[in-house]
C-alpha cells in the first residue's frame, strides 16, 4: 500500500492531468460558441458566459486564499533568513 504521501502525489498528478485535458475543452468549447454566437447572444449564452466569469472570480479567489497559507513557511524563513544576515559582515 503506497504511503499517505505517495497517494497525495498521485492525486496531485492524477488531478495536474485531469485539469491539462478539461480546461482546453472547455477553452475550446467556450470559443467556439463565441464564435457561433456573434454579437447577438441567446438568453443561454448569455448565461453561459456570465456563469463563466463568475467561475473565474471564485477560483481565483480560493487560490489566493489557498496561497496564502502556502506563503507563511516561505515568508517566516524569508525573513528570518533577512535578519539573520543583517547581522552578519560581507568579508
Amino acid at each position: 500500500m503506497p504511503s499517505p504521501s505517495r497517494r497525495k502525489a498521485k492525486s496531485i498528478t492524477t488531478r495536474a492531468a485531469e485539469l491539462a485535458v478539461a480546461a482546453p475543452q472547455v477553452v475550446a468549447h467556450r470559443v467556439a460558441r463565441m464564435a457561433v454566437a456573434g454579437p447577438a447572444l441567446s438568453e443561454r449564452d448569455r448565461k453561459e458566459f456570465k456563469l463563466m466569469v463568475a467561475e473565474k472570480q471564485a477560483a481565483l479567489t480560493q487560490a489566493i486564499q489557498a496561497m496564502a497559507k502556502v506563503m507563511a513557511p516561505v515568508h517566516r524563513k524569508a525573513v528570518a533568513n533577512a535578519k539573520r544576515l543583517a547581522r552578519t559582515r560581507l568579508r
